[in-house]
């Protein structure tokens, strides 16, 4: 079995457990596949994001940076606050990580299919897409 198919098979174990059968927006931790329709290939690490439902604030990096600010969520609505991030000197992670922070400030909307999440602009338009991390 491949590291995707046991990747799948934890995510849809998880889901099982919880009842849910797919992962929900808030308190699943989403790794960034593409931003702008263009994929994201590895630099420093993998941006990520995790919204915690408790504080409403969101958490994640960059790739190289670590990141986090708030978000208000309104059924299918979503926007983000500012976003703070670490300051470290990183190697092919500066424009994703760049593009990935401004990107956020843009989202208005989200979409969940299964364990793919995407954030859309004003007007529709795809502005990042995620996967579901598998549980730790």
């Amino acid at each position: 079995m491949n590291r995707y198919a046991v990747s799948l098979a934890v995510l849809l174990l998880a889901g099982c457990a919880t009842g849910s059968g797919a992962p929900q927006l808030e308190n699943t931790t989403w790794n960034l596949v593409a931003l702008d329709g263009v994929r994201v290939s590895d630099g420093v690490g993998t941006p990520y994001i995790l919204l915690q439902s408790a504080e409403k604030r969101v958490t994640g990096s960059g790739g190289c940076n670590r990141m986090n600010g708030t978000y208000v969520l309104d059924r299918t609505a979503l926007t983000f606050g500012p976003v703070a991030a670490t300051k470290m000197a990183c190697i092919n992670a500066g424009k994703v990580e760049d593009r990935f922070f401004t990107t956020l400030g843009a989202v208005r909307n989200w979409r969940l299919e299964g364990a793919h999440l995407t954030l859309l602009g004003g007007t529709g338009t795809k502005l990042a897409e995620f996967d579901a991390a598998p549980p730790r």
